[in-house]
């Protein structure tokens, strides 16, 4: 299935850019938070660990990354953009909470 490969190719870039020596969501980190090199690299294990354990679900329960498509293509239009902007919204505010809960 299509929308499956693109998920997992999708988790395997963030796993990519996420692991040390060379990922690039290090040394983002390590520019915005003003951290050292080794002090990022501490804090990476549990969200390597969560990506993989999520690459490993959907490996095993396919049906999880084609959930949304499946539940969109059964309802009405207007209740899918609806749910789609819930979801939007959401994601939206807690970006934003975590974004005030950094420490100057």
């Amino acid at each position: 299935d299509p929308v499956l490969t693109g998920v997992l190719v999708t988790l395997q870039v963030a796993i990519g850019s996420a692991t040390p020596p060379f990922g690039c969501d290090i040394f983002t980190a390590i520019a915005v938070f003003q951290k050292r090199y080794k002090e990022v690299i501490a804090g990476t294990p549990p969200f390597v660990a969560i990506l993989l354990l999520v690459s490993f679900l959907l490996i095993a329960f396919p049906q999880i990354a084609l959930f949304l498509g499946t539940l969109l293509s059964n309802m009405k239009t207007r209740y899918a953009y609806i749910l789609l902007a819930t979801l939007l919204m959401s994601a939206l505010w807690t970006t934003g909470c975590s974004r005030n809960k950094q420490k100057p």
